[in-house]
């Protein structure tokens, strides 16, 4: 392995991207944005690809994928992974949006068309070692052990284990380099890669461990031991040579596949913050927008609890003709019996103001505020009905935050202040949201109240 001072880098990740996209998406319920789309692989790979960020704060990284046709084992057996179904529409619907992600991330993309992914990250691999470049490949593909070595690791993430040469041996029983020996021996049932019946994995394991690789044991048949091999297996074997060395060569990682390699593309840059912000919206993700882009921490407004009658007074004149956000708290939602039980007020000079309402005909106070002040209210109906029933009628409605959110997106199913809170702002609005129900605000210590209403 060459040792140059002036390598690019020191250590290099590539990430199986397409074993990373099925197991995302096989591993988590099916999930979608409020217009259906759905987007569990994404969310997943993505939830994935920001841990091992985090985590293993990689210098160089790129995603590897199948190419777009059929590998060149196709050619060689054609019934190669025959019994795989196509992958689920749901999951290629997905496939661009995780590639518009890691383009938005500045991280490589790789696929080359009749190739699988293993076949283009050993030949990385192998460009790597010739630069004395460390690799990491994380995936959960048992395929790719066969590349490990002390310069190259393995490591899935999923299940949080790192495999050396000594773990492969461990865990398999054979060296990374008879992965494929001992693949054409008791098959993959995955790929559709058929064994010897019989020849189960210790007896394949022992038989490498004697004779080293498969072309020697099927050269050295007549010569293995009845105890190590039955008669009858070996009869099985011979009859099947051509089979089992088919079996290896397809089981076998191609590292000499033509690429093209400048491994500057190879290294982490700043992310494109607005374009990966975007796509996070689009997809309504918003725990990756609260976490990678929390909105800057911003001042309250003041809020007040007016009881007294000097202070109402003053507070309403001093906001009459000036825009405010208005909302009216009712006691429940039959439309007979609902009575007001205050109201919430915000103007950005003055503040926010909660004012309750304890005796009838109360509300008759705010009349010369709400017929001489353009407003803003959050779901205006039921608090517009109220309000006409009091013998109001000239109201001076700007606008409906509601209604809006309607406007913009028709197919969500909720649009509660909660929701739209932390859709548009990535707010979370707090436990103080408990105080409301179906039926209006709940009873509540004064300065409770004008927390939530003044929020």
């Amino acid at each position: 392995m060459s040792q140059r001072s002036n390598k690019p880098l020191q250590k290099l990740y590539l990430i199986d991207g397409t074993s990373y996209l099925y197991r995302a998406f096989f591993a988590l319920p099916r999930l979608s944005t409020s217009k259906g789309f759905p987007t569990n692989a994404i969310f997943g790979f993505t939830s994935m690809l920001l841990k091992l960020l985090r985590e293993e704060k990689p210098e160089g990284l790129a995603v590897v994928f199948d190419g777009p046709k059929p590998s060149f084992r196709k050619d060689l057996f054609a019934d190669y992974k025959a019994h795989r179904p196509s992958a689920p529409q749901d999951l290629k619907l997905q496939i661009p949006y995780v590639k518009k992600i890691l383009e938005a991330m500045r991280i490589h993309i790789l696929e080359l068309e009749g190739f699988e992914a293993d076949d283009v990250i050993a030949t990385l691999t192998e460009k790597a070692k010739e630069e004395g470049i460390s690799v990491v490949i994380v995936s959960g593909d048992k395929d790719l052990l066969q590349i490990v070595s002390e310069e190259v690791l393995l490591f899935d993430t999923m299940k949080n284990e790192r495999f050396t040469p000594e773990k492969v041996r461990e865990k398999f029983g054979v060296s990374p380099e008879q992965i494929p020996d001992f693949l054409g021996l008791v098959g993959d049932q995955s790929d559709n890669i058929l064994g010897i019946e019989g020849i189960g994995p210790k007896t394949a394991q022992a038989l490498l461990e004697r004779y080293g690789s498969l072309e020697s044991i099927l050269k050295n048949l007549d010569h293995i031991p009845d105890s190590l091999l039955k008669p009858s297996l070996k009869e099985k074997l011979r009859k099947a040579e051509n089979r089992v060395l088919l079996n290896k060569r397809l089981a076998q990682i191609r590292k000499d596949i033509p690429l093209e390699i400048k491994w500057e593309t190879f290294l982490l840059g700043p992310w494109n913050e607005e374009k990966l912000k975007k796509i996070f919206e689009e997809l309504e993700f918003r725990k990756f927008l609260k976490e990678l882009f929390p909105p800057p921490k911003t001042e309250r407004p003041l809020s007040r609890l007016l009881e007294s009658e000097e202070e109402v007074s003053q507070t309403l004149d001093n906001l009459k003709g000036k825009e405010l956000a208005f909302c009216l708290y009712i006691s429940g939602e039959d439309v007979i019996l609902q009575k007001p039980m205050g109201i919430s007020i915000y103007n950005p000079e003055g503040g926010a103001f909660f004012i309750p309402i304890k005796e009838e005909g109360e509300l008759q106070r705010f009349r010369g505020l709400l017929e001489n002040s353009p407003l803003f209210m959050h779901d205006a109906k039921p608090q517009i009905r109220l309000l006409l029933k009091e013998g109001y009628r000239n109201l001076k409605l700007l606008g409906d935050t509601a209604l809006m959110a309607y406007l913009l997106d028709p197919d969500a199913k909720d649009y509660t202040l909660r929701t739209l809170f932390s859709k548009y702002l990535s707010l979370d609005l707090g436990p103080s949201r408990e105080l409301t129900s179906s039926k209006g605000l709940k009873k509540a210590p004064p300065l409770e109240a004008k927390d939530f209403a003044c929020e």
